[in-house]
Order: structure tokens, then C-alpha cells, then sequence
């Protein structure tokens, strides 16, 4: 389970927030009354292990199936969410960056 605050926050897609291991950072302005959201795959990589779950977060038309896996997110969105990932994630990130810098 998440450490509070994060473990009272739901996943979106096209999430307002993002957070490291203790603190929640807004990604963009959020409304007054407006959900705080987190997209869950930026502390998701399970090596073999990965989880999907059944998205209705309103980003896109229809339901549609979210895979537990940072490195499932685009290359701009994974740029993005990095320095906020976890530090095994980051360091996988940037080996991978380095193997593939047009990735």
C-alpha cells in the first residue's frame, strides 16, 4: 500500500498531480473541488510481474486497460515523470536512455 498522502489519490491518465516518495506535486493548476489525481505507473515496474487494471478515468472516450509498468507510458510522459519515479525506476530509466537515446 502507497504511504499517505498518495494512497488516498486515484489514478488518471491525464493526471493533475505526480509525487515522490512523500509529496504530492501539482503538475498543472487544479480547481478548487477538483479531484487530485495520480497516473499509478510512475511507481509501477514489476519485472515479469506486471498489473493491468480497467481505466475510466474520463482521458480517453472508453474504457480502456492501463498496464502497471512505467516504461508502458510515452517517452515524453516517462521524461516528465522521472525525477519523481522511484529511485530503482529512475535508474533503469536513465540506463535505458543510454542505450537508446532516441527512445
Amino acid at each position: 500500500m502507497l504511504p499517505a498522502p498518495r494512497c488516498y489519490l486515484n489514478h488518471a491518465c491525464d493526471a493533475n498531480a505526480v509525487s515522490d516518495a512523500d509529496t504530492v506535486y501539482a503538475r498543472r493548476d487544479i480547481a478548487a473541488g477538483e479531484e487530485v489525481t495520480l497516473d499509478y505507473r510512475v511507481n509501477a515496474w514489476d519485472d515479469g510481474g506486471i498489473w493491468e487494471m480497467t481505466c475510466r478515468c474520463g482521458a480517453f472516450p472508453e474504457a480502456h486497460v492501463v498496464a502497471g509498468d512505467f516504461f508502458s507510458l510515452p517517452p515524453e510522459l516517462q521524461a516528465e515523470y522521472a525525477p519523481y519515479a522511484p529511485a530503482f525506476i529512475r535508474a533503469d530509466y536513465h540506463l535505458r536512455r543510454a542505450a537508446d537515446p532516441g527512445a
